[in-house]
């Protein structure tokens, strides 16, 4: 014996009632890259070996490689973190 209910008794089907899509917000850091180009400061976003910019997870993993940039750097150019939104 099977029950059947009627459309207006409100019961879930086999659509779902709590969404299956959830929007994850992870942030995301990058380092910029201030140097010297022809007599012209320029900013650039720092890629990592095949050309894909660098993105960080923490404020502190990008922190650490852009203070361990700027210790290496032999002309002085200056590496900031900026948080994407």
């Amino acid at each position: 014996m099977v029950a059947h209910l009627v459309w207006d008794q409100g019961v879930a089907g086999s659509s779902p009632v709590i969404p299956t899509i959830f929007k994850i917000h992870i942030m995301a850091y990058v380092i910029l890259k201030e140097t010297q180009m022809i007599n012209q400061k320029v900013t650039v976003l720092v890629n990592d070996s095949e050309g894909i910019p660098m993105e960080f997870d923490t404020l502190e993993g990008a922190e650490k490689i852009a203070k361990l940039f700027e210790t290496n750097s032999l002309t002085g150019n200056k590496y900031t973190v900026k948080q994407l939104m």
